[in-house]
């Protein structure tokens, strides 16, 4: 029954759209205008990982009949991001964090369903861009390569594709900015998301990225290859007709933005380790896919787990609690990090950014980033108190910093 009512949870709002390509194909995608609302999160307990180095060569792959791009030089990285910093009892990321369970509290959820209302601090952007990391020599000659192969196989500039569950599938995320009128940004905002190409949002808002129902759509409002519940594993199920080779055929993205590790993390109990290495053999396959196609690929560290309705707080280590589900979120959220360095690729701190939101960021269901009632497209001092609203910003934050090396 609890597993039932997780299920659920993940499950709020999509919708299914028809979805006609340029070329006249057709395809269901999975868009929705649902919406999380309200905050989350507590509980105890903290164990460290420290961060490591790690050194790698990632060679990009070209599709047949296409040219390949240079392999990135091999370097030394740190293995970091400021979520991994992070030292509070609700950080625990091992198997014997599962030992001092304390029950979580209810303050930050109520906190969180009322994000942006009633005095709210200054704007900090600086707290934000914290999570939107820099580039290295390493990635940013990678990301070059990447997107030089893309070029060669008419990848597109101005397009991006988006892939992930249902904190992808949501209309909140990103979808506000395919209008203008939806869209507010406080002055700060609007400087920060502006580079040498322009505003990033209108970089990409109004351009004619896929045709749905008739009617030309732009990256935001396009279908996703998203679905509510997935795993990593899902966008390349299906052979060629798989959610990531729609996407690339219809799309021909230059980017994708890719958030998987709520449910890897909640579909059953295993050791962190074990978990964390399923996650990257499913990631390292979906990257290797996108990087082939000459497609920038975006990370995201996992957003938190927070006090979900069904779940014990704590119990035994055979059973699934929110400290477990939580535990091997955070296990999972710091492999992510791993894999960006040790493959050279863009990374946004997304559990970071969130920390900087009320609750935490997450929704009062526990598991999804709250949003502000007045629409996840307000980028202000108020807005920027909610989940998807942070999420918005990060995520403009670093297809801004792609969209400068693209060519």
């Amino acid at each position: 029954m609890r597993r039932v009512l997780a299920m659920m949870l993940l499950s709020l709002g999509c919708e299914a759209e028809r979805a006609t390509t340029p070329q006249g194909h057709t395809q269901r995608g999975a868009v929705s205008d649902a919406t999380a609302s309200a905050g989350t999160t507590g509980v105890a307990s903290h164990d460290n990982a420290a961060a490591t180095s790690m050194t790698s060569t990632a060679p990009v792959g070209a599709a047949t009949g296409s040219a390949s791009a240079a392999p990135t030089p091999s370097v030394v990285r740190p293995c970091t991001a400021p979520s991994l910093g992070a030292s509070d009892p609700i950080d625990g990321r091992s198997d014997s964090a599962l030992d001092r369970c304390v029950s979580p509290t209810t303050g930050s959820a109520n906190r969180a369903t009322h994000c942006g209302k009633g005095d709210v601090p200054a704007l900090d952007l600086a707290r934000l861009d914290e999570a939107v990391l820099p580039f290295d020599a390493a990635t940013e000659a990678h990301v070059k390569a990447i997107a030089a192969n893309g070029k060669t196989q008419g990848r597109r500039p101005n397009v991006f594709g988006l892939i992930g569950d249902s904190m992808t599938v949501s209309g909140a995320f990103l979808r506000p900015f395919a209008r203008e009128e939806t869209t507010k940004l406080a002055p700060a905002v609007e400087q920060s998301l502006t580079f040498t190409k322009g505003n990033v949002i209108e970089l990409f808002r109004g351009v004619e990225a896929q045709r749905v129902r008739g009617v030309w759509r732009d990256s935001f409002s396009v279908p996703r290859a998203a679905k509510v519940g997935a795993r990593a594993p899902w966008p390349l199920e299906g052979g060629k007709h798989a959610p990531v080779s729609r996407m690339i055929e219809q799309l021909s993205p230059a980017v994708a933005v890719i958030l998987y590790g709520g449910n890897d993390a909640a579909y059953r109990s295993a050791p962190v380790d074990e978990l964390a290495d399923d996650l990257e053999r499913d990631l390292d396959a979906l990257l290797d896919r996108l990087e082939a196609a000459g497609i920038v690929p975006i990370l995201n560290t996992v957003a938190r787990h927070g006090d979900a309705p069904g779940f014990d707080a704590c119990g035994p280590r055979s059973r699934m609690t929110n400290w477990r589900i939580a535990v091997q979120t955070n296990a999972l959220s710091a492999r992510v990090v791993k894999i960006a360095c040790r493959r050279h690729l863009p990374l946004i701190d997304l559990r970071h950014a969130l920390d900087a939101a009320e609750g935490h960021g997450i929704s009062s269901d526990g598991i999804h980033p709250s949003s502000y009632h007045l629409g996840a497209g307000i980028l202000d001092e108020r807005g920027l108190r909610c989940g998807y609203n942070v999420r918005n910003y990060v995520t403009m934050k670093m297809l801004a910093q792609v969209a400068a090396r693209l060519p």
